[in-house]
Order: C-alpha cells, then structure tokens, then sequence
C-alpha cells in the first residue's frame, strides 16, 4: 500500500511540474535465480548468450509494489558482466583473464504507455570511470 502511495505522488509531482521523475527499483532477484542455468565457460558463446538474456528483467517481477501501474515508462538494465562475474569469478582467476574494461549493458523497455515496449538496445558500461556509452563499432564486449 505504501508504495503504491509513494508511486501515485511521484506521478502527480511529475504532472504537476511537467517534469519526467526517474525513480529506480530493484527487481526480485529470486526471479534471475529461478532462470536458466549458465553454461559453463567452454560451451559455445551463443548459448552463454541466449542463458545470459533470459534472465533479462521483466515487468511482472516489480509487480509486488505495483509502482510500476502509475508509470508511463518502465525501464529495464541488465549488465552480462555483473550476473555472469557471480559463477565466473574462480575460472577467470585461474585462467588469468579476468575483465577490468567496459562490459555489455542491455537497457530495454518493459513498459511504454505512448510506444512498443519489448526493446532492447546495448550499451558499453566502462565501470571505472562510472561511464555509459555506445558501443564502437567492431568492440568486443
């Protein structure tokens, strides 16, 4: 109930000043762990992949508060290196080839009162300097 509440004045703040208000949330982080299974480091790269994107947020996972329902757009961030990091830190070690430059984030639309939701587009996230960018063309991420 609290949040819902706290959603409606943001809304009425956003309207009220003609303004956009960002707000952030975090999804139920049970839902990534109930998601497929990364395979392991010497599978193919296209299955990492795919593993790696079905764990993409959606917008049912907010639904607990429903601060989503007064929102016109909903935004999801899905950062490969952060949620592979978890089961690839010991072989990276061991293979002495661990990442310290820009990794893949995904920003997609979950929700969009006024457009098609449901796509995705990424972004290089360099967390050194705390930077987001467009990926160069032919970068590796």
């Amino acid at each position: 109930m609290a949040v819902s509440t706290v959603a409606r004045n943001f809304k009425s703040l956003a309207v009220d000043l003609r303004i956009p208000v960002v707000v952030g949330a975090q999804i139920n982080r049970q839902a990534v762990y109930e998601s497929r299974i990364i395979p392991g480091s010497n599978e193919d790269k296209s299955k990492i992949q795919d593993a790696l994107r079905a764990r993409r947020p959606q917008l049912h996972q907010l639904r607990e508060g429903g601060s989503e329902q007064e929102a016109d757009l909903v935004l999801g961030l899905m950062n490969y290196n952060t949620d592979y990091a978890d089961e690839q830190v010991e072989f990276n070690n061991s293979q002495g080839n661990g990442r310290s430059g820009p990794s893949k984030l995904e920003v997609g639309t979950l929700k969009n009162r006024y457009g098609p939701a449901n796509r995705w587009v990424t972004l290089a996230f360099d967390g050194r300097y705390s930077l987001i960018r467009s990926v160069e063309p032919g970068e590796n991420l």
